[in-house]
């Protein structure tokens, strides 16, 4: 690897293929997700600044979603590890609303946050203060291994005085990308998505792999490629097609035998107008239907006037959670090409076993499973039983059953991060208790009988808040009631 700087005259040429990009299709997309997180952002420390608006919990999560460098699965503990909800919002108020800190104190305040490191830290500051602070992620540093702009030696975890240097650095940058755009408002928000389009797109396609089958030799098998390769690729295809169409011997069954299995992952698809979606093409998904099938159909699109047919080692996985009201009235045409599969809860990955086993399979390091391990002994300990969690949801889920019906089972992903009692009191108040006011919504009987009189009030019918042993012999209630 070469420690030699990239020179003005690399910068520049980076900037003009940036500039290039933006323009296409794709950079327009994420040209408007980014206007779209300026927006999220603006809107949220207004909120927070605001003392007659309710900052909720939905506030929070959403937040830190987006926050690239956020990880996910700490959203229930960076508030539970920061004295409770309502104080980790006062701290995060006051870091980020008080106009009396300095830049300096800003800064060491939000990485006074437990789970927060440098990377969320300036994520967080760099959406909501961009013309002030650097986002310097994962990313910037790919970047900076890559160009050297700002030197080598990058610390593992910035100081105060490490980033307002490396902030000093990137102003180089954001005037570069100024005179480039013609743009005075050019901000560290505009340089992050300079570095994002670097190493996302540029770098990752600056290499492109071809493999060469022998299944057929007009075939080509690539890695990552540019825009350039892609356009001449598709060229090739499209004439192959359209000989094929003619001919009907250009691709035969055999060419697909030995060819990798690609796969389109489509969330929630009954949300969906598959009409709007997929149109005249979701004739194409069916199996003899598709090139090289039996009834093979290569069909012209209506706008490029280009042909199009799907290829047999393609699969279309669409998910659905029946407890929507709209998989009722899914599309006919959707249910027919499609075969269904069932997923159903596993409460069995909930025993302390498969939990510890699991944990094992993430974690990264030894002492980041060995905390973890301790903190789910102790867990277990405290709730007197190594199946506890695994009860509890299938007590819950058989009075679903009899009380609604099948489609309504709460899943087991909700319980798999927790860690300790607190985890669980954040799961069971902000996760399990709303999704089963929903499901019983206007029938408090029908809610009392799922989580018990120790949970719901008999006369007002409100939720009650427990604390310690209250909380913990209220659930075993639950478990005990279904025996």
């Amino acid at each position: 690897e070469s420690s030699k700087s990239f020179d003005d005259s690399e910068l520049d040429k980076l900037i003009d293929k940036f500039k290039e990009w933006v323009n296409t299709d794709e950079g327009k997309r994420y040209s408007e997700l980014r206007m779209g997180n300026r927006a999220f952002f603006s809107n949220f420390i207004e909120k927070l600044k605001n003392d007659e608006v309710t900052v909720t919990i939905d506030d929070i999560h959403e937040f830190h979603r987006k926050i690239w460098a956020f990880d996910e699965r700490r959203k229930n503990k960076v508030i539970n590890e920061n004295d409770g909800f309502e104080n980790f919002v006062k701290t995060l108020k006051s870091a980020l609303c008080d106009d009396n800190l300095d830049d300096s104190e800003r800064y060491e305040k939000l990485k006074g946050i437990k789970y927060y490191g440098t990377s969320v830290v300036t994520e967080i500051l760099g959406k909501i203060f961009p013309e002030k602070y650097l986002i310097f992620n994962k990313r910037t540093r790919n970047f900076l291994n890559d160009t050297k702009m700002c030197g080598d030696n990058i610390p593992n975890d910035l100081s105060w005085e490490d980033y307002k240097k490396y902030i000093e650095c990137f102003k180089k940058l954001k005037e570069k990308l100024k005179s480039a755009f013609n743009k005075d408002n050019i901000d560290f928000y505009d340089v992050d998505f300079f570095i994002l389009w670097y190493v996302e797109f540029y770098r990752e396609n600056m290499g492109i792999e071809q493999e060469s089958k022998n299944y057929n030799q007009d075939i080509i098998t690539i890695g990552d490629i540019n825009e350039e390769t892609y356009k001449k690729i598709k060229e090739e295809v499209i004439k192959k097609l359209k000989e094929h169409k003619k001919s009907k011997n250009v691709f035969k069954p055999g060419d697909f035998e030995n060819a990798p299995n690609y796969y389109l992952i489509i969330d929630e698809i009954n949300r969906g107008n598959i009409s709007n979606i997929l149109g005249e093409l979701i004739t194409l998904l069916e199996k003899n239907k598709r090139l090289t099938g039996k009834n093979e159909i290569i069909t012209t699109l209506p706008y490029s006037k280009e042909p199009f047919a799907v290829p047999p080692n393609l699969y279309i996985i669409g998910t659905m959670n029946t407890a929507d009201r709209s998989i009722a009235l899914l599309d006919i045409a959707l249910r027919r090409r499609f075969g269904f599969i069932e997923v159903e809860p596993e409460e069995e990955l909930l025993t302390k076993d498969k939990l510890l086993e699991n944990w094992k399979k993430i974690c990264k390091k030894d002492e980041e499973y060995q905390k973890i391990e301790n903190e789910i002994n102790d867990l277990f300990s405290e709730l007197g039983n190594d199946e506890f969690l695994k009860n509890l949801l299938e007590s819950i889920n058989k009075k679903i059953v009899k009380l609604r019906d099948r489609d309504h089972r709460i899943g087991h992903s909700y319980f798999l991060n927790v860690e300790n009692v607190e985890d669980l009191k954040f799961v069971w108040y902000h996760e399990i208790i709303p999704l089963l006011e929903e499901y019983f919504y206007g029938d408090f009987e029908g809610l009392k009988k799922v989580l018990g009189e120790k949970f719901v009030d008999s006369n007002s019918y409100e939720i009650k808040k427990l604390e310690g042993n209250e909380f913990i012999d209220a659930l075993k209630a639950i478990i005990q009631s279904n025996q």
